[in-house]
């Protein structure tokens, strides 16, 4: 998962989201700012603070005091299964977060409320970090589709709201694209109870 934390935040990166997430804490603590690490743990398994399933990603934001830190959860048992843009754009979405989280009081893990920061605020600028960092283009209609579908994939709560709806409708996404993103590309099996099963053709050990 490395090559996917490098790829995400790599300084030759042109793209305006990741330059910024890079900018922002490299600058940490300059002109009078508060001191912020951002850190990334692999750990065997990952789940939502919200929900308590397993998830690939999750961004937790803690005061030590002198400084804050800001840490990028990555699951260890999943993500290595699923194919290696579903990671980066995992990575992305995470710093997402720790981008939002470092602007924010909050210390409230994947929120509902951050995710619709995403899908307002910075959709364009993750579809472009995502052209970016997977060589993907918009230069033809099914890779159009696969760069968005990427993006709205990590937001499945939103389904169904106006914004997202309009997102779908923007790029003619449509169910199948999302169950092309979980056949293809994340390749985890869920049961009815959304729990993972397998990952990448294999079972998952609970």
């Amino acid at each position: 998962m490395l090559s996917a934390v490098n790829s995400a935040i790599n300084p030759s990166l042109l793209n305006k989201l990741t330059n910024k997430i890079i900018n922002v804490f490299a600058a940490e603590g300059i002109n009078g700012g508060e001191p912020f690490d951002l850190v990334f743990v692999e750990e065997d398994h990952v789940y939502s603070s919200e929900t308590n399933k397993e998830v690939h990603g999750r961004t937790s934001i803690e005061n030590l005091g002198v400084k804050v830190q800001i840490t990028v959860h990555l699951n260890s048992s999943t993500l290595p299964g699923t194919d290696p843009i579903f990671q980066k754009v995992t990575v992305l979405h995470e710093l997402l977060h720790a981008r939002i989280q470092y602007s924010s009081t909050s210390t409230n893990n994947i929120s509902s409320s951050s995710h619709s920061i995403i899908l307002d605020k910075l959709f364009n600028d993750f579809r472009d970090a995502i052209k970016e960092i997977t060589g993907l283009s918009d230069n033809d209609n099914s890779s159009r589709k696969l760069i968005t579908a990427l993006a709205l994939f990590g937001l499945g709560e939103l389904k169904g709201t106006p914004l997202f709806t309009a997102r779908m409708s923007d790029y003619e996404i449509t169910d199948q694209n999302f169950r092309d993103i979980e056949d293809l590309y994340e390749k985890v099996v869920y049961d009815n109870s959304n729990n993972i099963i397998s990952i990448g053709g294999s079972n998952c050990q609970p």
